[in-house]
């Protein structure tokens, strides 16, 4: 029996390398490690990457966006953000 590949969404909080100084510079580097799955942005002063990938499990889908993260230097972990009631 064969688990089903899901699509999962998340954001991960990310410290970039220090000779990385914007966020163009940070795309182009998570890209170019095969994060072609995301997408980076600044909110409130904090840079995110958000992904949409695909995984058996989201608990793989998140370990495996932080270790491909990790072997380019960019510190990352899981985004808590709350949502806001309208």
């Amino acid at each position: 029996m064969t688990s089903k590949m899901k699509t999962y969404s998340f954001s991960l909080v990310v410290t970039p390398p220090g000779d990385v100084k914007t966020d163009e510079e940070l795309a182009e580097i998570v890209y170019s490690a095969g994060c072609c799955d995301s997408l980076v942005g600044i909110s409130g002063g904090v840079v995110l990457v958000h992904f949409d990938r695909q995984s058996k499990s989201r608990v793989e889908a998140v370990s495996s966006a932080i270790k491909q993260l990790k072997k380019i230097g960019v510190k990352a972990e899981l985004f808590k953000g709350r949502r806001t009631k309208k």
